[in-house]
């Protein structure tokens, strides 16, 4: 009894019964009929047009369908009257319940579905069959008007009544959380050809058994099922589609999430590494402004606030080359020859500050020195900055990092090897990602995840590539080949 307290099962309940009530009616008028071999005829064209019914899934547990039935029912009205459309409605019904397997997402067959139905069916044919008639009688049956309009608004009627009807059992179903409105909206780029196939399909088959009996029904049943039948597959391929979109948008907004959660990281972590070279530098200035001679007893003051400085500065150079790179897709290269071993030796000389704070044993062994190359020296510089830091930042104290060059077979091999804790595995394949940013060991996320990209898009400016080799506990190595020009 707590069930018909709800209000879909009280709505549910008077379609149900007011249906039932048109198809006893109906049965009543049965005797009546003039002749009883195109009705037959009709039920059993309605049957098999049961085999193109379509649904159009409108939430989880509720679908809507679209049938080439109405179309039938309603070519039964001119012969027949209403009764004729509510009783081939209804046969339909029950035989599309009968047929039907229970889909997932969609009411379960159920009594209380077949009541339903039926009910709605019937109300809605005897609706636009009453219309039907009372317009024709109107218009008169020798004029254009009255051979076509009583189609069209029948057809409006039948559609638009069960579309409505169908919208309400979903709203109340749903606990008034959807908007009846919507759903319709949802619905309505259908109606065109749902009122289109019962107007002038139910139109054709009505004058086809007019004109040549129940051979004509027969034959112009075909098209009329064909036409269903494109409709059906018409749906499909739209529905399909939709899937396809909602897809595409769901994989767009989870990307744009993680874009933003990345710039939140990014932002995150720029703060942090600026604040740290902004603060010492500040504080060494503040020193040396105090008593200048600071700077002659500790010199190393000087390269400390140099490296702070350089630290800001590839930040800064970093993000505006990111840009660069999404924008245009290439950096510009001014090329020069200079000496690389002299290079290597002057940025590990910088870099073996900070190295010292950590007591990393920074060496660089050259192969030849010098060794000269044509390239631009400022982007291999913020290549080798980038690589020392890194791999400085990424060992643990009393660690060590070398660094070596060697030339042959037409290439110069710059090679940066540390005893840090390494790359897992997983993360080697997109180490070079922009905003790729590395989990250190105690959880943390290091750097900006632009270094690596920064330095992967220097080298290939230079038609070199970089490679890396790491193993987590025991160290990375990186190696750098540019071609010996």
């Amino acid at each position: 009894m707590s069930d018909l307290r709800k209000p879909y099962i009280q709505f549910l309940l008077l379609i149900s019964i007011v249906g039932l009530v048109l198809i006893v009616w109906s049965i009543f008028q049965f005797q009546h009929y003039a002749s009883y071999l195109t009705f037959f005829l009709l039920i059993s064209l309605a049957i098999v047009g049961q085999t193109v019914t379509t649904s159009a899934t409108v939430s989880e547990k509720a679908a809507i369908t679209y049938q080439v039935t109405p179309a039938i029912a309603l070519a039964s009205v001119p012969f027949y009257g209403p009764s004729a459309a509510i009783l081939i409605e209804t046969v339909a019904a029950l035989s599309l319940w009968v047929v039907k397997s229970p889909e997932k997402g969609v009411w379960s067959k159920s009594w209380k579905q077949l009541a339903f139905n039926t009910g709605m069916n019937a109300i809605a044919m005897y609706l636009a069959g009453s219309i039907y008639v009372w317009t024709q009688s109107w218009l008169g049956t020798g004029t254009i008007a009255g051979a076509t309009v009583p189609w069209l608004v029948a057809a409006i009627t039948n559609d638009q009544v069960n579309l409505w009807i169908l919208v309400g059992i979903i709203y109340l179903q749903h606990d008034r959380t959807v908007s009846p409105v919507t759903i319709w909206r949802q619905n309505l780029w259908a109606v065109p050809i749902s009122i289109l196939l019962m107007t002038f399909g139910g139109g054709l088959l009505a004058y086809a058994g007019e004109a040549f009996g129940w051979m004509g029904i027969a034959v112009f049943f075909l098209p009329i099922v064909f036409s269903a039948y494109a409709f059906r597959l018409y749906i499909r391929k739209a529905q399909a589609h939709m899937a396809m979109l909602e897809k595409m948008v769901d994989e767009r907004t989870a990307e744009l999430a993680t874009s933003i959660r990345r710039k939140d990281a990014l932002i995150e972590v720029l703060t942090h590494d600026m604040i740290t070279p902004l603060t010492s530098t500040q504080l060494y200035s503040e020193l040396i402004k105090e008593n200048p001679a600071i700077a002659l007893e500790n010199p190393h003051l000087i390269d400390i606030m140099l490296h702070s400085q350089n630290t800001l500065l590839n930040l800064v150079k970093n993000i505006l080359d990111i840009e660069r790179l999404q924008n245009d897709g290439t950096l510009p290269l001014q090329s020069e020859e200079f000496d690389l071993t002299q290079l290597i030796r002057y940025m590990v000389g910088m870099v073996n500050v900070l190295a010292k704070e950590k007591e990393i044993a920074l060496t660089f062994q050259p192969e030849q020195d010098p060794m000269f190359i044509t390239a631009d020296r400022q982007q291999l510089e913020r290549v080798l900055l980038n690589l020392l830091t890194n791999a400085v930042k990424h060992t643990p104290q009393n660690g060590s990092v070398a660094v070596s060059n060697r030339s042959g077979n037409g290439h110069i091999v710059i090679e940066v090897q540390d005893t840090g804790y390494g790359i897992p595995a997983d993360e080697l394949a997109t180490i070079f990602d922009r905003f790729h940013q590395v989990i250190q060991p105690n959880g943390n996320v290091s750097g900006t995840g632009l270094g690596l990209a920064i330095t992967k898009a220097l080298i290939e400016n230079h038609n070199g590539h970089i490679t890396v080799q790491s193993e987590v506990g025991k160290g990375s190595r990186f190696t750098i080949m540019l071609p010996d020009q």
